[in-house]
């Protein structure tokens, strides 16, 4: 699978001592192969004025100002880093990643004139893929080790674009799933402050995990905020007492405008967004759903409305609170996708865990149908074109993407619908012995999910009627969550000290630090044994413990010490009065 190198093979070459020893220094790894294997010698010849204008010319396709990281899908003699040396001067937080599948490439790369500048950049990273038939491992492995926002690929020297393509979105996807992580690891403190402030609505709440096959084999309707919405909505009306209608996110705000109202009411987003997105909602009498890392300013517009709460869908502190009020600790389902993101996907589980078949999406385009993001009543009406979502995608899960729609037009996406596309798909698939429909009137679509119209999936599949809004309403009554008042003030009192012994140790550990203390002393390891006991560190700090904002360039005295302030800043976040 040789397709991002460029070189001419000669005779076989089974090294020494290789006399790059700044390649050796750097990239001991690499060096280690280059010792040991055995691969076919090469020459690199130093490229025509021509190549290096196409070379020109593929950085100029990408947006490169808001990105962190650049894969380069092939090494050669580094050419790429000689038009890209002002790009990584203007941030010292970017990385140029070569990657390269040749073991020859490697040894004719450092015997080159142009190898020691690329390798004084401490910007630079070279990757060698060891295993070709594991290649994605590879990019597992690095997604976690540069955790950046804002990542790209470009392809090297004469690449096959086919492949480069394939191998970019690839890439791109695992690096969505390591930005996800990243970005709510960085932002630590803001789940646990929501988690806290939302422990006050728990004794109103129904436990929605006690709900387990309360509507067996009745149709269940999942809606997203796609704009096709808008063609749905009259339909969805008519069968209030034929199918359970679940609208989750920015759906409640297109429904509320519409006059319709869904019987289960979804959100889970911690960020300020989900509370913009759902401003405009107005429901008059659907339970509202929630996970307690739900941004806190939420549940004040459904002050009115009854609440259930679904535990074991949050991790970290929401694992503590489960263990320390004796809550479910199981999650809705036993299906696990890395890739999914959003609040349609907690839906389906939660049709599935209601025992609902079958299963109708609406709704759901995770395209740009028409030009906008979502239906009337949504965040944003604003039409979207390709070039205004190129300029701004900052967050690689934004880079936009032509796909093919459910009609077989090409339509707007992005990155992050085309995996969430993926992930419903695997779940559809994993759920066999369930029916699943698409009506949604456009978008993307699902492998291996027929699609229909709304009108006939709703013909063929909504006959009988159902007092949906009765059972619900015993549910809500039948399974409260039991979850006292004293018993969160309790709760948050335990947070709070562990948080305020934390801190103590987290401050003294850092002043051995600065006393030059890079290999542990033993006051050092006592402070973090005594650290690892807290809950705190337990069930928050020790998830962000290796996803604090990394420079793989630092020294090991700024990489402990960057561990250690990264936890002092959480803490301190935690400790300090937040404004309501």
């Amino acid at each position: 699978m040789e397709v991002f190198s460029n070189h001419a093979k000669s005779r076989v070459f089974m090294p020494g001592f290789i006399e790059t020893a700044m390649l050796f220094e750097r990239f001991p790894k690499i060096g280690f192969y280059l010792n040991v294997g055995e691969f076919t010698s090469c020459e690199l010849t130093p490229l025509s004025s021509e190549k290096i204008e196409e070379m020109k010319k593929k950085l100029a396709s990408l947006t490169l100002q808001n990105k962190l990281l650049l894969y380069v899908l092939g090494l050669r003699r580094g050419e790429f880093y000689f038009l890209l040396k002002d790009w990584l001067a203007q941030d010292a937080k970017r990385v140029l990643l070569f990657w390269e599948e040749d073991l020859a490439v490697f040894d004719a790369f450092a015997r080159c004139p142009e190898a020691e500048e690329v390798l004084k950049c401490r910007q630079v990273h070279l990757h060698y893929v060891e295993n070709l038939e594991k290649w994605k491992d590879d990019v597992v492995r690095l997604a976690f080790q540069f955790r950046v926002v804002g990542v790209d690929v470009i392809g090297g020297v004469d690449a096959d674009p086919d492949r480069v393509e394939y191998c970019r979105l690839e890439i791109l996807r695992r690096h969505v799933v390591s930005e996800g992580f990243f970005v709510e690891t960085i932002n630590a403190a803001e789940c646990p402050r929501n988690i806290l402030r939302n422990l006050s609505h728990l004794p109103r709440a129904s436990h929605v995990n006690q709900w387990r096959g309360a509507f067996p084999n009745i149709p269940a309707i999942i809606c997203g905020a796609g704009p096709s919405l808008d063609h749905s909505l009259e339909e969805l009306r008519s069968v209030d007492k034929k199918a359970l209608i679940i609208a989750g996110g920015s759906a409640l705000s297109v429904f509320s405008q519409a006059n319709v109202e869904p019987h289960l009411a979804l959100a889970i987003d911690p960020n300020t967004l989900e509370y913009s997105c759902l401003q405009n909602m107005k429901l008059k009498q659907a339970p509202f759903i929630f996970v307690t890392r739900l941004n806190h300013k939420v549940l004040s517009l459904v002050a009115d409305l009854p609440l259930g709460c679904i535990t074991s869908q949050v991790g970290g502190i929401g694992n503590w609170i489960d263990r320390d009020l004796g809550l479910d600790q199981q999650p809705l389902t036993d299906f696990f996708g890395i890739e999914e993101q959003s609040v349609t996907s907690l839906a389906l589980h939660l049709a599935v865990f209601l025992g609902c078949d079958p299963i109708i999406l609406v709704g759901v385009d995770l395209a740009y149908t028409e030009g906008r993001l979502y239906a009337k009543g949504g965040l944003n009406e604003e039409k979207i074109d390709y070039e205004t979502l190129k300029e701004k995608a900052f967050q690689t899960r934004h880079q936009p993407l032509w796909r093919e729609d459910v009609y077989g037009n090409q339509t707007l996406t992005r990155l992050q619908w085309v995996m969430e596309s993926s992930a419903i798909a695997l779940f559809a698939k994993y759920y066999s012995d369930r029916r699943f429909i698409n009506a949604t009137a456009g978008g993307l679509g699902f492998d291996s999910i027929c699609h229909l119209p709304l009108k006939k999936a709703l013909k063929d599949s909504c006959q009988k009627e159902y007092d949906l809004r009765e059972r619900i309403a015993q549910l809500l009554d039948k399974h409260r969550l039991p979850v006292s008042k004293e018993m969160v003030k309790a709760f948050q009192e335990r947070f709070d000290q562990s948080v305020q012994r934390a801190l103590v140790l987290c401050r003294a550990y850092l002043k051995e630090i600065e006393k030059g203390n890079i290999i542990p002393t033993g006051k050092m390891v006592l402070y973090e044994y005594d650290l690892q006991e807290e809950p705190i560190y337990q069930f928050l700090l020790k998830e962000t413990e290796n996803c604090s904002e990394l420079r793989f360039y630092d020294s090991e005295k700024e990489r402990l010490a960057r561990k250690w302030k990264n936890f002092l800043e959480i803490l301190l976040d935690l400790s300090s009065p937040q404004e309501e």
